[in-house]
């Protein structure tokens, strides 16, 4: 093939190539994650009522009442929005100060006695923390009858519950306890919204 030709053939090229750039149908189409924050608060261990020391190898239960977070603003108008694909995830992070190995589960739900093991609609997160551990991060992504349960309770512009419990474990050696002995959960909702561009 001789130049002329190869020019002639590569105008062509560039013009069908042009013209696809400007006449486009469809933009394409992807996922983003939206992190919407849900419920975080700061749980004192009992050593905030007094100092005491765990034996070696003995386990302590943790308990902290249920406490509620209302889905309004961000979260509510994620789930009123048309676009919301039914998947999320639910990221935990447990953060604690005590040299106590931990084991614990969160549970949120729809209401306080929503919160147990074995409820389809409550979502249950686990966390063992060693002794040396200092934070740990879990991502769970929900079941549908879990994503159902967050959009019941947005329409019905209730609020979500959320309780922590579990056992410490003080390892090998004898751990004190104090008042500034803390464990803090702080849990996020990652939604997933269908954009375009």
């Amino acid at each position: 093939m001789n130049r002329r030709c190869l020019a002639a053939a590569g105008a062509l090229l560039c013009a069908a190539a042009g013209a696809a750039c400007h006449d486009v149908p469809l933009l394409p189409k992807w996922d983003a994650d939206w992190v919407i924050p849900l419920p975080s608060q700061t749980i004192s261990f009992p050593g905030a009522f007094g100092s005491f020391a765990v034996p070696p190898k003995d386990t302590v239960p943790i308990s902290f009442p249920p406490v509620s977070q209302s889905l309004s603003g961000g979260v509510g108008n994620l789930f009123a929005d048309p676009g919301l694909l039914r998947s999320a995830k639910v990221v935990l992070e447990l953060r604690k100060t005590t040299a106590l190995a931990v084991i614990d589960t969160v549970f949120v739900g729809e209401a306080p006695d929503a919160l147990v093991n074995g409820n389809p609609r409550t979502i249950q997160l686990r966390l063992d923390m060693t002794t040396s551990d200092t934070m740990v991060v879990d991502t769970l992504v929900v079941t549908s009858t879990n994503f159902q349960m967050l959009t019941d309770v947005t329409n019905a512009k209730s609020a979500l519950w959320l309780k922590l419990s579990g056992i410490a474990n003080s390892g090998a050696t004898p751990v004190v306890l104090t008042s500034a002995d803390q464990l803090s959960a702080r849990i996020q909702l990652v939604a997933t919204v269908g954009v375009s561009h």
